[in-house]
């Protein structure tokens, strides 16, 4: 392997040193890279490529492996009929036992509890299982910039992001990656795309087959 394609390693990997008169060294090794094809011990600095778009991997990125935007219309469309259907639900069910609690209810009351309502459906279904009742019709999932599960808290995050006025439209841009996903570091991706594992980092298909 050439030098060049070394560094493509080294410099996005979180076990790298600067050493003066070496240049970007391992810090395992203590000595520049010597590996062929790829290096066993290569962790990827997530920020780094992620601000640089310099993974070695680029072409199985997670970025690469957004779905498009149509495919998140369909999501999106699918989640508000269900969640608008759950909202009367919810008022119906109320209405029986405090019919004036609705007709009381203002403006502010009425945002404030769909609000509540639209946050918990995404916090509970993605963080459980990495999809909406839409994501799951379309056969997609979120994942976060490793291709793995989100945090709790990523999810937390991307449910509240999606209350700000006009963010639902963000995905329809290009790349199909909207606020609440580039706030959070997450992305949506096929299902098929990563397969998470407990023990190994994650790595879809075309990734093993480019290395075998």
């Amino acid at each position: 392997m050439e030098r060049a394609e070394q560094l493509a390693f080294c410099k996005n990997c979180k076990n790298r040193l600067f050493e003066r008169n070496q240049g970007i060294i391992c810090s395992i090794t203590n000595a520049k890279a010597d590996f062929i094809g790829e290096c066993k011990d290569y962790v990827e600095d997530v920020y780094q490529t992620e601000k640089y778009g310099t993974s070695p991997y680029k072409t199985n990125s997670v970025d690469n492996k957004a779905v498009n935007g149509a495919t998140r219309f369909a999501n999106y469309i699918i989640d508000r009929i269900i969640i608008f259907g759950l909202n009367i639900g919810v008022i119906v069910l109320i209405a029986q036992y405090d019919p004036f609690f609705i007709l009381n209810m203002g403006k502010v009351e009425e945002y404030l509890i769909g609000g509540l309502f639209f946050v918990v459906y995404y916090i509970v279904l993605e963080s459980t299982t990495q999809a909406s009742i839409g994501k799951l019709i379309a056969g997609t999932k979120v994942v976060n910039m490793k291709g793995e599960k989100p945090s709790f808290g990523q999810i937390i995050g991307r449910s509240f992001a999606r209350l700000i006025p006009f963010e639902a439209f963000s995905f329809l841009g290009s790349g199909a990656i909207g606020w609440h996903d580039t706030m959070t570091k997450t992305r949506v991706v096929k299902k098929t795309e990563f397969v998470n594992s407990e023990n190994s980092e994650v790595l879809d298909a075309d990734f093993e087959n480019e290395f075998a």
